[in-house]
């Protein structure tokens, strides 16, 4: 075991690592950063660069409890959001933690954002809101001016407005006067999952209600609505042709051009929560969902690719494009690769199953 500030080298680690390499960790989170590694949180870390895995489970010291949130800013500095072990910023050979002594209240870290100026902000779950900027930290008062409680979700639009989902609704801050907007605003609820600007400037806002969107200085369902109410939203993503999809409880809608199209169990879909959307930049849209595996979406139909077409898990949760042929996928039983010409080929009925799932 090195000193605090490194990782450790498996002992002889081969070229080709398994899946059980990481069982030490148990992963739940995965970042590609932009000089290429993958950096993988859950009970310790690891990093995957040049062929090699270095791992540091809790016992190693680098993190003191699991990580919940991984995020890189602007310059390549990696950030870890801990569950109950504050915030960790990761630079070339040190490591600096952010706690109570530093002036963080929140020790359990969510979401994080990177401004326009710099600042980094940072979610506490029920630890309210705070911003690092020069290496100071300091809280943010709500708009009403009062500290936030949990926050959920953080999104800053192009006017340069930060919104801030919280147990007490949302909040947007500057610039500016600020404001809170709560069910006289036009939310439904104040369970809000994700937050995302389109290109026309609107705001959408998904949560356990379904999904509404900016209009002047309220929040209303989107017009024209979708199919069925899209309840349970969880994950929103906007593609590179400007259509937005929604993740939801059963399925997934996307709104292109003005027009819905919705995606459930009549067209393949399992009947089970969305957790996250990815444009693979060829037509399709990829789904990982929480019971029912990975999910292609094209020419208006689902393709379901599970257990039975070599996946290892059907509890999913995000997915990553390495920008280099293959999808990085974090489940219940870890994070995995896979190639995206193998998971075509499959698509395709070229192959029956992707090929053994390794790090490299």
């Amino acid at each position: 075991m090195t000193e605090r500030g490194d990782l450790v080298t498996l002992s002889g680690a081969p070229p080709a690592l398994r899946l059980d390499d990481l069982a030490p960790i148990a992963p739940r989170g995965a970042l590609f950063a932009r000089d290429g590694s993958l950096w993988i949180g859950g009970l310790g870390l690891a990093r995957v660069a040049g062929g090699r895995l270095r791992i540091a489970p809790i016992e190693a010291g680098i993190v003191d409890s699991q990580v919940r949130t991984l995020f890189e800013d602007r310059e390549g500095t990696v950030w870890l959001g801990l569950d109950g072990g504050g915030l960790v910023r990761l630079r070339p050979g040190r490591v600096v933690t952010y706690g109570w002594n530093e002036g963080l209240g929140a020790t359990s870290v969510l979401p994080l954002l990177e401004d326009r100026d710099g600042a980094l902000w940072i979610g506490g779950n029920c630890g309210g809101l705070w911003r690092l900027r020069q290496g100071v930290i300091a809280p943010r008062a709500g708009a009403d001016g009062r500290s936030l409680d949990c926050v959920r979700a953080l999104a800053e639009t192009a006017d340069g407005a930060l919104w801030v989902a919280h147990g007490g609704g949302l909040d947007r801050l500057g610039p500016g006067a600020g404001r809170r907007f709560g069910r006289a605003d036009g939310l439904p609820d104040l369970s809000i999952h994700a937050l995302a600007e389109d290109r026309d400037g609107t705001l959408w806002v998904a949560g356990d209600f379904g999904i509404v969107r900016s209009e002047g200085a309220r929040f209303a369902p989107p017009s024209p609505a979708p199919p069925r109410a899209l309840a349970g939203a969880q994950a929103l993503h906007l593609a590179r042709d400007g259509a937005l999809w929604v993740g939801f409880t059963a399925g997934v809608a996307v709104l292109r051009d003005g027009v819905w199209q919705l995606f459930d169990e009549a067209a393949g879909l399992p009947p089970v929560p969305v957790r996250d959307l990815l444009d693979d930049g060829r037509g399709a849209l990829w789904a990982a969902t929480y019971g029912g595996g990975l999910v292609r979406l094209a020419g208006g139909r689902a393709q379901r690719l599970g257990t039975a077409a070599g996946l290892p898990d059907h509890y999913l949760s995000r997915l990553l494009d390495d920008g280099q042929g293959s999808l990085w996928i974090t489940g219940n039983r870890g994070v995995y690769r896979v190639a995206w010409a193998d998971l075509e080929a499959v698509a395709a009925g070229t192959r029956s199953a992707v090929a053994p799932l390794v790090l490299h």
